[in-house]
This record gives structure tokens, C-alpha cells and sequence, in this order.
């Protein structure tokens, strides 16, 4: 069923390093949160706090009328009504594609025919009807990810987690994993939250967009705002990721002269009436 995420300052450190600092938001039913920043910025750490894999030190995780962090409250991620779809797709790899997406339904038991009948229509819906007997070794980069979502989307859990689940793939893939993941999870009700560190995905998925940076979510809004108010001070691990800020450029470093166009060393006052010398311009 879908429900409302509520986060609400919400800290996590580990040893003397604050990961995550008073992160709050909220997720309305059904909407696509996708949560920007470069690496380390706590974007993972986040996400597995939602899932309950750490433990957050402080704040507080609700799930509509369900606590899932608060204080002493721990849920565990079982009884969390969520499912995650992992960077490296975690399969089991001694299952088939259909067993893989049905074990997500243990929890829930549903009878053997109610439960051959789900895996079978939502294997249909990524395109792998074909391939349901097939092992995890057997399949391609794309149609691990698609099973992995499959497996998500089984259960029809109320939150749906996302960790870089792309990155690990070629651009064209990509951008067609993309255009399904926004149709699948859309057609599904779920709330979603999405991490990642490419802009253009963001754009192309989300509803609204949160900028990850040092551990605090330093901008929230609609996909062409949140991110030209004001680019991050720093983007560790990703070099090229300010050049791709609409309307903002890096401040210009000053000019690196070889010892040949060095400026000339201050000289004695000269007359007035003394030849200016000829302006020397730098070739570097």
C-alpha cells in the first residue's frame, strides 16, 4: 500500500565521522524522490538507514502511520514494507530468474499458484518472460538489473529503494533501464526513493530532487530548480560534475606564465617624457 515517508533529522556517524547530519524530508504517496551528491556525500548511508540494513544515532523514520526509526525503535527490514534494488542487483545465484523474483514473496505466503501466477506476470511486465528459467550467470547485465527489479516490484511493498542501481551499466542500456524503472514504478503506486550521481538521470526520473552534500540535504525541490540555486561547494570523486550545472561555470584560475613571458621585475621610476617599452603578451 502506498504510504507517506517522513524523515525528520535524522544523523548517523561512524567512529568520528558524521556521515549523515539532521537530514530531513518528506516523500508524498506515489511521488519519485531521486537523491543527488557526489561520493561520500552520505547518499548510500541514507538510503540504508530508510532500509533498516544501519542503524541511524538520532531522528526519526516514519511510513505513513508505520515508526520505522525513533529513538529505541529499531524496525527490522522485514517488517518494513520496502524493497531495495542494489547497485550490484544481488541475486542469488544458485536461483533461477523466477526464483529470485518469488522468493520476495515468502514473507507474504501466498498460496503456490497465487505465487507462480505474480512472478509470472511481473517477469512479463521487464520483458523477461522468456528467460524465467534461466540462472543469473546466464543472463546479460540488463536482464540481471531487470530481475532484480522484478523482485522489487513482486510484493508490492509501499517504499521502493533504489542504490545506484545503473552504474554499473553501458550509456545505452541506461538510458532504456531508465525510461522502464520510471514506467514500472510509476504503474506500481510506490513511493520511491532514488540515489545517484548523474544529473541526467535525476532529470529524467524524478518528481523531485534532493542535493546530498557533507552529510546534509542542502536543496529539495522540482527537477529544474533544486538544482541551479546554488551548485556544492565541492563535489569529491566527481570532477566533472560542476561543468554540468545549468548556468554556473567554476571561478577562473589565474594564469600559470613560463619563466620565458614571466612579468618583467619592477624597475627605477622613469621620466615622463621617457618611450613607454613595447607591451609584451603572454602565449601561454
Amino acid at each position: 500500500m502506498t504510504a507517506r515517508l517522513r524523515v525528520e533529522n535524522l544523523s548517523k556517524s561512524f567512529g568520528p565521522t558524521q556521515v549523515l547530519d539532521r537530514v530531513s524530508f518528506d516523500v508524498q504517496p506515489g511521488r519519485f524522490l531521486v537523491l543527488l551528491g557526489p561520493s561520500g556525500s552520505g547518499k548510500t548511508t541514507l538510503l540504508r538507514c530508510l532500509a533498516g540494513i544501519e542503524r541511524a544515532d538520532s531522528g526519526r523514520i516514519r511510513l505513513g502511520d508505520l515508526v520505522l526509526a525513533q529513538e529505541r525503535t529499531h524496525l527490522a527490514p522485514d517488517r518494513r514494507d520496502l524493497a531495495m534494488v542494489f547497485q550490484d542487483y544481488a541475486l542469488w545465484p544458485h536461483m533461477t530468474a523466477a526464483a529470485n523474483v518469488g522468493y520476495a514473496l515468502r514473507r507474504r505466503r501466498p498460496d503456490r499458484e497465487t505465487s507462480r501466477l505474480r512472478v509470472e506476470r511481473v517477469l512479463e511486465r521487464v520483458g523477461l518472460g522468456e528467460h524465467a528459467e534461466q540462472y543469473p550467470h546466464q543472463l546479460s547485465g540488463g536482464q540481471q538489473q531487470r530481475v532484480a527489479l522484478a523482485r522489487a516490484l513482486v510484493a508490492e511493498p509501499g517504499l521502493l529503494l533504489f542504490d545506484e542501481p545503473l552504474s554499473n551499466l553501458d550509456a545505452d542500456l541506461r538510458e532504456r533501464l531508465r525510461v522502464e524503472i520510471a514506467t514500472l514504478t510509476r504503474e506500481s503506486g510506490a513511493t520511491v526513493v532514488y540515489i545517484t550521481h548523474d544529473q541526467a538521470e535525476a532529470f529524467a526520473l524524478a518528481d523531485e530532487v534532493g542535493v546530498l552534500e557533507g552529510g546534509r540535504l542542502v536543496q529539495l525541490g522540482a527537477p529544474r530548480t533544486s538544482t541551479t540555486a546554488r551548485p556544492p561547494r565541492s563535489w569529491p570523486g566527481s570532477p566533472a560534475w560542476p561543468g554540468s550545472w545549468p548556468g554556473w561555470s567554476p571561478p577562473r584560475a589565474p594564469p600559470r606564465h613560463r619563466a620565458a613571458c614571466a612579468p618583467a621585475p619592477a624597475r627605477s621610476p622613469r621620466s615622463p617624457t621617457a618611450p613607454r617599452p613595447p607591451v609584451r603578451r603572454c602565449g601561454c
